[in-house]
């Protein structure tokens, strides 16, 4: 039998949009198959932010540093970059100006919105719960596609350990490790002395409403140390986001 893929990711409903899921393994069994690998499991990541494609056309890069790397504080993104289209160089431009006034330009994340993809492909921990010929993959927060003429390959794969490390290096041009007790609360606990696979997902993106060209990028998980935490978003004023609490309606004279 096929091995079936399910999960939030496969319930946008969005018209037009399209996804598929591949999982990747070469390794032959006694019987000359294919041997599946176990993906099971609490996956985590340290960054916040893609890592690099190794090759071709990447993300859209902030233009905010500190440091050589992406400054979490404040995203500008490079509206400049060849692969926008001119409505999307200047959505991209009029939100970086915002932020560039010290303000803080409203996204999914801060908005405490469900992530649409790819964007939700950054998030700190996904869940992989494995069958005989289903695999589940669980993630927090995820929303309908903004584009109806979005595209989304996600390659899904078991990396070494030194790939792992090698992969590490390579997001760390971009984007900058978060501590497990980050004031954002992004970061996640991974147990530094695991030593075994990691699990990287490669995707591509495509969209001619947006783009000009494909674009592919790169997240690498290992093993969670923990549970599976519960974060309160939508729910929870107090110090939400940057330290600051966050404002809700109110009636200042009663109605009655």
């Amino acid at each position: 039998m096929p091995l079936m893929i399910s999960g939030k990711c496969f319930s946008y409903g969005l018209a037009g949009f399209a996804a598929a899921v591949v999982l990747a393994w070469s390794a032959i069994g006694a019987d000359g198959a294919a041997a599946i690998p176990d993906l099971s499991g609490h996956w985590a990541r340290p960054y916040l932010g893609f890592e690099p494609p190794l090759s071709g056309p990447g993300p859209i890069v902030n233009r905010a540093r500190i440091r050589g790397q992406s400054n979490i504080n404040q995203f500008v993104g490079d509206y400049g970059s060849p692969i926008l289209k001119p409505q999307a160089a200047d959505a991209v431009r009029k939100h970086g100006e915002l932020e560039l006034k010290g303000l803080v330009a409203p996204n999914p994340s801060n908005q405490c919105q469900p992530l649409s993809p790819p964007y939700v492909l950054q998030r700190q921990e996904i869940q992989l719960i494995q069958r005989k010929n289903e695999i589940t993959i669980l993630i927090d927060s995820y929303g309908t596609p903004q584009s109806a003429g979005l595209h989304l390959v996600e390659r899904y794969r078991l990396i070494d350990h030194d790939s792992a490390q090698a992969a590490a290096q390579n997001s760390e041009r971009e984007n900058r490790r978060l501590l497990a007790d980050n004031v954002l609360g992004n970061g996640v606990a991974i147990d530094p002395d695991d030593k075994g696979k990691a699990l990287q997902v490669q995707f591509t993106v495509e969209d001619e409403n947006i783009f000009t060209a494909p674009w592919s990028a790169i997240s690498t998980y290992w093993h969670g140390s923990g549970d599976w935490v519960e974060r309160v978003c939508a729910e929870n004023t107090v110090d939400y986001y940057a330290g600051l609490s966050t404002g809700v309606p109110r009636a200042d004279k009663p109605d009655f």
